[in-house]
Parts: C-alpha cells; structure tokens; sequence
C-alpha cells in the first residue's frame, strides 16, 4: 500500500515540475517576445523620410599660378618719359589666372637696373618712381589710380583682394584681367640710362 502510494506521488510529483517547467519555457518565449517587439518599435521609431548621411570630400592638384602676357615683345616699353611727368600705359597686359583655384592677383615692382636703380615709393621724388597698377576692361584715365590701394610696393603683398580694382572678387581658373599701369618718373635723376623695372604678380586666396 505505501509502495503504491509513494510511487503516485512520486508521478504527480513530476507531472508538477514538467508543468512547472513548462510555465518557465512560455514565460521566457513572452519576455523575449516583447523584447523583440520593443526593439522593432524602437526601429520604426529612429526611421526618418528623408534620411541623410554626410559625405567628405577634399579638393586634390590645387595650386595658384599666373600667366602674364605681354603686349610687346619685351614686356611693356614705356618709352621715352621726361623726369618728374607721369604716364599711363596705352596697352593693357594681359594676366590669366592659370592654376585650378580661384585667385586675387597680387603685385610688386622692383627696379633692377644695376647700380642706378631708382627706389619704389608711394609718391615719385628725387631718384625714386612710383607705380600704380588697376585691372580693368578699358584703358584707364591718369585719376582713375589714385586710391593708395592701387599702388604697386616692391614685393606682392600677402593680401591683395581690395586692391588695384579687384574689389573683393577673385579670377576664375582659365580667365583673364585686363592690367593697366600708371608711371610717376622721379623728380630728378643722377643718371640717363634705360631703367628696367621687374613686375611680379603673384596668385593668391586672400
């Protein structure tokens, strides 16, 4: 009798753990459900229409350069100039911006003549010229220079954007600026040789 009974109750026993056990598997499966219809809401929910993504991308092969073209043979012959008169060039030189970037022009003038050069300054005086430069389609009246800002110094400066009539706006790659020059002979001389002066126009961002 006790034989039977321990082994009925050893069977409802176990009828007890598998159902309990059974319990376990269906509430794990309806946690991870709702975990995984958590993150689908989670998804649907970071979606966007439009969506964007952001791209980067570096210019590579940019460099400045500069082509001067000159009206005559030799560069620009001013000619014969009496002291202390001052003169406008009657061709325009031709400068092409030939380097892959948009670019000011940026000038400077330096007399090179050996042993008599004259000095580069604002206002011409006794041994000393002053050069104005201004980018423009037409040949410019002797006024039309007159802004500081259009004189040319010895060497280009590092910013060039407001000067010489360029306004702030810089010279698409392959285009060309119509450049015109304006001449103050010095005030007096100490010598009357020809005078070769050394124009540099460099291509710059600023």
């Amino acid at each position: 009798m006790n034989k039977k009974l321990n082994t009925k109750c050893k069977t409802t026993l176990r009828r007890v753990n598998n159902m309990n056990a059974v319990k376990r598997v269906v509430q794990v499966a309806w946690v991870s459900g709702l975990i995984v219809l958590g993150l689908g809401v989670w998804r649907q929910a970071d979606a966007a229409n439009p969506d964007t993504l952001t791209i980067t991308v570096t210019p590579g092969n940019v460099n400045y350069a500069v082509a001067i073209s000159s009206p005559f043979v030799q560069g620009y012959a001013f000619g014969t100039v009496n002291v202390g008169l001052t003169t406008v060039s009657t061709v325009a030189i031709g400068v092409q911006n030939a380097g892959t970037i948009m670019e000011y022009f940026s000038l400077g003038v330096v007399d090179d003549t050996p042993s008599t050069a004259w000095s580069n300054a604002l206002a011409a005086s006794n041994t000393t010229y002053a050069m104005y430069g201004l980018f423009q389609s037409g040949q410019p009246l002797e006024t039309d220079f007159s802004n500081a800002l259009n004189n040319i110094p010895v060497a280009p400066p590092g910013a060039s954007a407001t000067r010489h009539g360029q306004a702030s706006t810089k010279t698409n790659p392959g285009s060309s600026q119509s450049l015109w020059l304006r001449l103050g002979m010095p005030t007096g001389t100490d010598d009357s040789n020809q005078h070769t002066l050394t124009l540099s126009i460099n291509g710059q961002g600023s």
